[in-house]
């Protein structure tokens, strides 16, 4: 039997993992505080800017057999040729609380299966195997950003990926100058359903000067 005395025990301070958890925990809880007045600030939102949805579910496909009556209710713009469909959601009126509003056209965006389904469709009337449309770009002849249908087919076509993404360009300036005040919502949509690469050499060039606050005019001030 051993009478030694036992050695003291080496006091031992608090591990690396122990010291960055207070640390941890309070990142974690400033991203959750972020988080939760984030969901506040889209709920207010919501309820200030709240225009009744619209079922387009259906797929569209509206006969607009008599373009001047669709014209003259806002329901198309037409393009000399045709009448492409309107987003009714969507007027002058309306555009301070739509298309001038973050992340209004989200929803409203077809589905895939729709996409792959018009695609194909339009290819067929183009002439394209079903493979060859499937590597074009739906694109809205009249942007959902300017209140575009999102599903008539009146309202859509097929395009090489390139001019897309030109077009996309001229598409959010549009949208700009319109909630600024600067171009009508009417001449928005004529200029592009018409030639969008004339409006593109008639807009691109200009300054919009959108602010917080949105300005959406009658008179086109933009030459």
């Amino acid at each position: 039997m051993s009478t030694g005395h036992r050695p003291p025990e080496r006091h031992r301070g608090p591990s690396a993992a122990a010291l960055m958890l207070p640390a941890a925990v309070e990142v974690v809880g400033v991203l959750m505080r972020r988080v939760v007045l984030q969901l506040v600030a889209t709920a207010a939102l919501l309820l200030v800017y709240h225009v009744p949805p619209i079922d387009f579910s259906s797929g569209g496909g509206s006969d607009y057999s008599t373009p001047a009556a669709a014209q003259s209710q806002g329901l198309c713009v037409s393009t000399g040729t045709s009448c492409v469909a309107l987003n009714p959601q969507v007027t002058a009126e309306t555009s301070a609380t739509t298309i001038c509003i973050s992340h209004f056209t989200e929803g409203l965006r077809p589905g895939a299966h729709y996409v792959s389904d018009m695609k194909i469709q339009l290819g067929r009337k183009a002439g394209l195997s079903p493979e060859a449309a499937e590597t074009m770009i739906l694109d809205h002849i009249v942007p959902l950003a300017l209140g575009g249908h999102p599903r008539d087919p009146s309202n859509l076509q097929l395009q090489e990926a390139a001019e897309s993404y030109r077009k996309d360009r001229i598409e959010k300036k549009l949208q700009c100058l319109v909630c600024a005040g600067q171009v009508t919502l009417s001449e928005a949509r004529a200029a592009i359903a018409t030639d969008w690469q004339a409006a593109y050499h008639r807009f691109a060039h200009v300054k919009c000067h959108r602010t917080n606050k949105v300005r959406v005019t009658e008179a086109p001030t933009a030459n």
